[in-house]
């Protein structure tokens, strides 16, 4: 009887991870990459409907990394067709993590093309 116990519930566990793991790789970002096919004006997203004024410009060509949602993580989410760019460097003074949240963007680091 404790034998049954004890292999039902190996049985349950493996699927609920499995079903688990399955979920989580199908929501998240496939983060693949890819290249811009054409320079895009940046700028702060702008709720206000005012004209939006350019930030910084990315090239036609930069390699980007595909971060749209997928399956029930993008549902309700504004403007999916998202791309990442990540930037390094040896240099540990370059951000400032400390700032309080007043003084970062108005919509903190997202950005968007759509002027």
């Amino acid at each position: 009887m404790k034998k049954n116990i004890l292999i039902a519930t190996l049985i349950l566990s493996n699927l609920f991870f499995a079903g688990r793991l399955l979920l989580l790789d199908t929501e998240q970002p496939s983060l693949e990459l890819g290249l811009l096919k054409k320079t895009i004006d940046v700028g702060h997203f702008n709720s206000s409907g005012e004209k939006q004024k350019k930030i910084f410009t990315l090239p036609k060509g930069l390699t980007v990394a595909n971060y749209n949602a997928r399956g029930l993580d993008a549902i309700g989410q504004f403007e999916n067709n998202r791309f990442m760019i990540v930037v390094t460097s040896d240099a540990e003074d370059l951000v400032d993590y400390g700032m309080p949240v007043e003084k970062l963007g108005p919509n903190g680091n997202y950005y968007s093309v759509e002027f």
